[in-house]
């Protein structure tokens, strides 16, 4: 549920996440997670772009999704080699390529968060622009990712996963990659890459922990929550009085101040998107800000 009236300022939004983890009584060396949306989207919030439907259309099934994404990661795995050189001989290979497509822009079942609140509240502040004609408020969620992981390992869903992986794992035609690679029970959450054979995603996501071994990961300070056949997963928990999901609502007539107080506290596009783009970035939306201020003027 949303957490009272929307924040007008970055001491707010921070007073706001503070309340929070004081209220789920986290210990400081956990971390909370942050997503930020440009509005809200209501059923159909934090969901990945692939399980987005169309505008003015309704999603495809399952099946027929997850066919399209094995085809779009086949390529973009096949294609993107010539940039990227992953792990060599690694199983991590197929995680590098999969968490690459995703950050650059392909659609996957992997739904961006961040360890960072500012950086969560950079997403989704960046695009709002007061002029628009009935502007929706954007928002930033707040999920507690060890009690969700923990309510989600102990589903029953995943205890039907663990024992199908481990028969898997043992088939005549798997023992080569389990020796190769080192594979082991614990590793069930193979499953839920595209394109693996024999058994079906389940229905809760994964709350995967990734390594930032590219810089755009890195500034981000991403994570993900990475989908099972369930689009609706974490919209339905949010819904529930015990969830471990908060909303923090924006006022979008104060995006432009906190734009501005962002940028004073080093959270840019350019910093959390390290190459020309992101700096190309910045300076445009600077320049929109700049058009929209009343107070400014040309010399």
């Amino acid at each position: 549920m949303c957490d009272q009236k929307p924040i007008k300022s970055l001491s707010e939004f921070m007073d706001k996440v503070r309340t929070i983890r004081e209220e789920w009584d986290l210990s400081l060396n956990k971390e909370l997670l942050f997503r930020g949306e440009d509005k809200d989207y209501g059923d159909l919030r934090l969901r990945p772009k692939i399980y987005r439907p169309g505008k003015n259309k309704e999603l495809k099934p399952i099946s027929k999704i997850l066919d399209i994404e094995n085809d779009l990661f086949q390529r973009f795995w096949k294609e993107g080699s010539q940039y990227y050189k992953p792990r060599s001989d690694t199983w991590y290979e197929k995680w590098d390529f999969y968490i690459l497509m995703q950050h650059h822009g392909a659609p996957t079942r992997l739904l961006d968060c961040t360890e960072s609140a500012l950086t969560a509240l950079h997403f989704a502040t960046r695009n709002t622009n007061i002029t628009d004609n009935n502007v929706d408020n954007p928002c930033v969620y707040v999920l507690e990712s060890y009690r969700l992981y923990e309510q989600i390992e102990k589903s029953a869903d995943i205890d039907v996963l663990k024992m199908k992986w481990k028969k898997h794992l043992n088939k005549k035609r798997n023992r080569y990659l389990r020796y190769k690679y080192g594979l082991d029970e614990d590793d069930w959450a193979e499953i839920y890459l595209p394109n693996q054979e024999d058994i079906n995603l389940p229905n809760p996501p994964y709350i995967m922990d990734v390594d930032r071994n590219t810089p755009r990961i890195a500034a981000q300070r991403s994570q993900f929550v990475l989908f099972g056949s369930d689009p609706s997963y974490l919209a339905e928990h949010f819904k529930k009085s015990d969830s471990f999901i908060k909303k923090i609502e924006i006022d979008a007539s104060k995006c432009p101040n906190l734009r501005n107080e962002l940028r004073d506290s080093g959270v840019t596009e350019s910093f959390i998107f390290p190459d020309l783009d992101g700096l190309g970035r910045e300076l445009n939306q600077i320049w929109l800000d700049m058009l929209n201020d009343s107070d400014f003027s040309t010399i």
